[in-house]
Order: structure tokens, then sequence, then C-alpha cells
């Protein structure tokens, strides 16, 4: 009946045993143990302390922020629009402006524009001395009143001229009834001297 394993033998597994840590395999494995429970220990710690200085997530519904529209916005934009449209139509105006015209040009008053057609108003003749006539279904009237519709419709109903020679007027202001039945009013602010100097001049027209 075989006994008990001697002590020889364990001697000498655990002399196997302990032989193997003296060896370059054993050496190497042990340093390689000892450095992974290093960086892991390292690790741990990092984790735990960044864990302890987050700051607590808050949880809660999303908030959107929208900017309403001022009330200011509006009336702004509409107070500007008003402002333009006085501006262009003063007096409740059709039309107004300012035309240079040259010896021959035909002008539409409503239209502001200084071309044969029509709806022309009045002709710059290319007489040496400058006259303005009025279309076949224009006249005119020089005035020296106040600027306005009513004064022109007044001197229209009582003079009717085909031209005018504009060095031997004693004013500056013309009322013309234009070609589409409109009282318009034309305000001289240059009379050429030259043939080729342009006639400039104001004009607006009333509906």
């Amino acid at each position: 009946m075989p006994g008990p394993p001697s002590s020889d033998s364990d001697d000498n597994g655990n002399s196997g045993f302990l032989t193997f840590w003296t060896t370059l395999p054993g050496i190497l494995t042990g340093v390689a143990a000892v450095i992974t429970a290093i960086v892991g220990l390292v690790t741990l710690l990092s984790s735990v302390g960044n864990d302890s200085k987050r700051p607590a997530a808050t949880v809660g519904p999303a908030q959107v922020t929208t900017t309403a529209p001022s009330s200011t916005t509006a009336p702004a934009a509409e107070a500007t629009t008003q402002s333009t449209t006085r501006q262009a139509n003063p007096g409740e105006a059709l039309s107004h402006g300012r035309l240079e015209m040259m010896r021959g040009d035909y002008a539409d008053l409503e239209r502001g524009v200084t071309e044969a057609s029509a709806n022309a108003d009045l002709i710059f003749g290319p007489e040496s001395t400058p006259h303005l006539f009025g279309t076949a279904s224009a006249s005119l009237a020089p005035s020296r009143g106040r600027p306005t519709k009513r004064a022109c419709a007044s001197a229209l109903s009582t003079r009717n001229d085909p031209f005018v020679i504009l060095p031997q007027l004693n004013t500056n202001l013309i009322c013309v009834s234009t070609t589409e039945g409109h009282v318009a009013l034309v305000r001289i602010t240059s009379v050429p001297g030259a043939e080729t100097a342009p006639l400039r001049l104001l004009y607006t027209v009333w509906p």
C-alpha cells in the first residue's frame, strides 16, 4: 500500500517553483505583473477623482428661446414708406420732379420724360429766343400767384396761351393744362442764353 508522498518530492516541487522566479522568464513575468497592477490602480484612482469633480447632469425639458418681433418694427417701416410717399407726391400731387430740355425736345409731365409722344405737354422751341410751347392739346398760363393747384386752375380759366417767350416773362411760374386734362405747374429754374444750353425746370402735376 503506497504511503504519503515523501517530503523530498515536496521540496523538489517548491524548489522548482522558486527556481523559476530566479530565471529570466520568471523575472520578466513578475515585473509585468507588478506594472499591470500599478497601471490598473492608477486608472481606478483617476476615474474616481474625475467622477467626484464632474457636476451632476440636470435632466429637464429643453428650453427654446424665441425672439418675438418688436412691436415697433412694422410702424417704423410704415412711417418710412409714408414719408417717401409724401416726398414723391407733395400736396397729393400726381407727379413731380425736374426736367432738362434741349431745343426741340418734347416733355410729358405726367411721366416726367422728354420724348415726342401723343401725351407730350410742352415743346422747347428751336428759336434763338427761348420759346416754350404747349402741344396741340395743352395750353399755358403764366402765373404770379401761389404755386397751388387752385391758383393754376384759376389762371387757366382766364388765359390759354399756345406759347410763352421765356425772357419776356416777369415770372418763372407757368401753369399748364396738360394733354391728359390735368393741371400742372412749371417753375423755370434756368433759361438758356446760348442755343445749346438746356432749359431747366421743376414741375408738379395734380390729378
